[in-house]
């Protein structure tokens, strides 16, 4: 995904959309080695909120910038909800348990 993410780059990308590689520490690999914002692609619809979430946090706490979100927001039954958690993750550092409280999610 590093590779990946920087061929990208100097092929002229000004943003990289890639995929969540588990961790925050192996993300932090591929984020490190792009020199333009990296966004986690959303992939196949996750089991619950929480668990895209803690996807999303684990990018942020490895260096992602956003999300390329699509069925994990529009599926879920108060997409407005989920957008707020996300932002709150994304944009003011707040971790999973925080972002669902700001989204007025349940756990």
């Amino acid at each position: 995904m590093a590779s990946a993410s920087r061929i990208g780059f100097e092929l002229g990308a000004d943003i990289v959309k890639t995929y969540y590689t588990g961790s925050a520490d192996s993300f932090r690999k591929v984020t490190s080695a792009c020199p333009v914002p990296v966004m986690i692609a959303g992939g196949v619809k996750m089991d619950t909120i929480r668990a895209a979430l803690e996807v999303v946090h684990g990018s942020v706490k490895g260096g992602g910038r956003g999300v390329v979100f699509g069925r994990n927001i529009w599926q879920a039954p108060d997409p407005a909800a989920v957008v707020r958690a996300l932002g709150a993750i994304i944009h003011h550092g707040k971790g999973v348990d925080e972002a669902m409280q700001a989204g007025g999610l349940k756990n």
